[in-house]
C-alpha cells in the first residue's frame, strides 16, 4: 500500500473529539459514567428515611403563597438533616481516583500512538461486541428522530446538534431550523441549487461530504480499513460475479489495478450521496456503460464506523450490514458500497423504492438480497456525474471499488476535509490532456474567464472525452483540441511571429 499514513484517521469527525485517543476518551466517559451512578446510589441510601407527606408534596408543587414557600424551606432543612455527610467527600473522592484514571488511560494511548502499537480485540470481545442489540437500538433511535418536535423544542435540541457538528446550515435549502419538524428532517436536509461545484476533469469525484480515511491500490484481493489493517474484498462485496471477473481479467492484464477509497461522513455533514462519474448508455450493445447495474444488500450487524473504532475491530465493514451497487464504467469494474453503521441502520436509494434496510425480522449473519437492475422491468439505471443516489439517516461511510489504469493518481490526502463534486482521483488519458491544453490556452488567450470551461465543458467537449477514439469523429476532434490550443497558444505569445514574419518575406519577395 502507498500513500497512507497515521493521518488517516486524525481528521475532525466530531468537534470536540480528537480520535487520536478515541480509545481513552471512550473508556473515560465509562468511568465518568459508572462514578454518576455511583454517585446517584450512594445519596439515594444516604436519603432513604426521608419521609415525603403527599399533603406537603402537593403543597410545594401546586401552591405559591408564602405558606407553601416556608414548607419548602422546612423541607429542604429536614432533608439536610437526615443526609449522612459520609457520602458527599467519599464520593468526590471516587471521582477524583476516576478523574486520575483517566489521565493514565489518555497517557498510555499516547505511548501506543507514537510507537505505532495496534492492539486488536480478541474473538470474545468481538462476539460480545455482536450481541449488543445495535440492530434495535438504531430502529429506535431512527423512530425518535422522526418524531415531530414542538416548536418551542426545535431551535434548542436541533440547534444545540447543529452547532456541536459545526453543521453549515448556511449552505442548506432551508437554513431556518425552526422549519425542521424532526431531527430526521434535519439530517436530510437538501442543499442549494449550486452549493458544490462537480468537477468534470476528473475521472472520479467525491460522492459524498465527508472525510478521506483511507485510499490506495488493493493488493492480494485485501482492501485496507486503516493503516496495518486489512479486509477480504470478496467479503466485502459478497457473492458479486462482476467482482470476480474483473480479478480474473487483472490476473492476466498489467495494464490496469484495483483501487479502493474510503469516505467516512460525519453526523454534522450533508448525508446524500452522488455519482461519482458518468457514463452513457447511447453506445455499443457491447460494452456497457451504465454504473450500478446491480444491487446486493448483505445483513449484518450495525457496530459504530467511526474512525477509532475502524482502527481497533479488523474486518468492521465487513461485519455491518451494507448495500453494495456494482456495475462498470469506461475503464472496467466499479463498486459502490454504502455501509451502514450504530444509528444509521437506514439507507436510502432514489431509484429502488423498495430497498429497505435495518429489518426489524431475524436474520442470518452475512446473508444477503439481491437485485439485477438490468433485468428489473426491462430497464437499465444510468446515472450522470454529480447526480444524487440516496442518503444515509445520519452519517456513515462510503467504500468506492474500482479498476483503472495503472497511471491511476488519487488527488486528495489521508484524513482530508471533501465535499462531493471535488476531485478524487484520476487517470492520465489523452482527452484530459486536451481539456487541460484547451483550458490553458483559452485562458491565456481570450481572459480569465475561460477557466470556467474546466469546472463545466461544453457539450461537444464532453461528447469528445466520453467517445475518444472510437469514431473517426472522435479522432478527429482529439487531435484538434491538440493542435488548437497550441496555435492559440502561439499566436497570443508571439511564438509563431518569426515564423509568420519569414513565410510573409518570402511572398513578398
Amino acid at each position: 500500500m502507498q500513500l497512507h499514513t497515521e493521518d488517516a484517521i486524525s481528521f475532525a469527525g466530531y468537534r470536540h473529539l480528537d480520535i487520536r485517543h478515541d480509545s481513552a476518551w471512550i473508556m473515560s466517559c465509562v468511568l465518568y459514567a459508572h462514578s454518576a451512578i455511583c454517585l446517584f446510589t450512594i445519596m439515594a441510601f444516604a436519603s432513604y428515611g426521608l419521609v415525603w407527606p403527599v399533603k406537603e408534596t402537593d403543597t410545594m408543587l401546586h401552591k405559591t403563597t408564602r405558606k407553601g414557600v416556608r414548607r419548602l424551606g422546612t423541607a429542604v432543612r429536614s432533608y439536610l438533616g437526615t443526609l449522612r455527610w459520609f457520602s458527599i467527600p467519599a464520593s468526590v473522592g471516587f471521582a477524583y481516583v476516576c478523574y486520575q484514571q483517566f489521565w493514565h488511560i489518555k497517557e498510555r494511548e499516547e505511548r501506543k500512538l507514537k510507537s505505532g502499537e495496534l492492539e486488536q480485540p480478541s474473538q470474545w470481545q468481538v462476539a460480545l461486541l455482536k450481541k449488543l442489540p445495535t440492530r434495535a437500538c438504531s430502529r429506535a433511535w431512527g423512530k425518535f428522530c422522526d418524531l415531530d418536535l414542538p416548536l418551542w423544542l426545535r431551535k434548542p435540541i436541533i440547534g444545540t446538534f447543529s452547532w456541536y457538528f459545526a453543521c453549515n446550515i448556511g449552505e442548506a435549502v432551508e437554513e431556518e431550523i425552526i422549519n425542521y419538524p424532526s431531527v430526521g428532517a434535519f439530517f436530510r436536509r437538501q442543499l442549494k441549487p449550486g452549493a458544490r461545484t462537480i468537477c468534470q476533469t476528473s475521472s472520479i469525484v467525491s460522492p459524498a461530504d465527508g472525510n478521506i480515511l483511507h485510499f490506495g491500490v488493493i493488493e492480494n484481493e485485501m482492501i485496507e480499513q486503516v493503516k496495518g489493517i486489512t479486509y477480504s474484498m470478496q467479503t466485502f462485496l459478497g457473492p458479486n460475479q462482476q467482482a470476480a471477473s474483473a480479478l480474473k481479467k487483472l490476473d492476466s492484464s498489467n495494464n490496469k489495478r484495483l483501487y479502493h477509497c474510503v469516505i467516512y461522513l460525519g453526523p454534522g455533514d450533508y448525508h446524500s450521496f452522488h455519482s461519482p462519474s458518468e457514463w452513457d448508455l447511447n453506445i455499443e450493445p457491447a460494452i456497457t456503460y451504465s454504473l450500478f447495474i446491480f444491487r446486493l444488500t448483505v445483513a449484518g450487524d450495525l457496530f459504530s464506523v467511526h474512525p477509532g473504532i475502524a482502527r481497533i475491530i479488523t474486518g468492521l465493514f465487513n461485519h455491518n450490514e451494507r448495500v453494495v451497487l456494482s456495475g462498470t464504467w469506461k475503464h472496467g469494474f466499479f463498486s459502490f458500497t454504502a455501509v451502514g453503521a450504530y444509528n444509521v441502520g437506514s439507507i436510502k436509494l432514489k431509484f429502488d423504492k423498495d430497498l429497505k434496510t435495518n429489518r426489524a425480522e431475524s436474520y442470518i449473519p452475512g446473508s444477503f438480497d439481491e437485485l439485477d437492475y438490468v433485468n428489473n422491468n426491462g430497464k437499465k439505471v444510468s446515472l450522470t456525474r454529480g447526480e444524487r443516489m440516496g442518503a444515509f439517516h445520519l452519517g456513515s461511510t462510503i467504500v468506492l471499488v474500482f479498476e483503472a489504469p495503472r497511471d491511476f493518481k488519487f488527488h486528495v490526502q489521508p484524513g482530508q476535509k471533501i465535499n462531493y463534486g471535488q476531485p478524487v482521483g484520476s487517470s492520465r488519458q489523452t482527452s484530459d490532456f486536451a481539456l487541460e491544453w484547451l483550458v490553458f490556452a483559452c485562458t491565456h488567450t481570450l481572459g480569465e474567464n475561460w477557466k470556467s470551461v474546466k469546472a463545466s465543458p461544453p457539450s461537444w467537449v464532453q461528447k469528445v472525452m466520453a467517445n475518444g477514439f472510437k469514431t473517426p469523429a472522435g479522432v478527429f476532434a482529439i487531435c484538434g483540441l491538440h493542435v488548437l490550443p497550441i496555435w492559440l497558444y502561439g499566436l497570443r505569445t508571439g511564438l509563431w511571429l518569426p515564423f509568420m514574419t519569414h513565410h510573409s518575406q518570402l511572398g513578398v519577395a
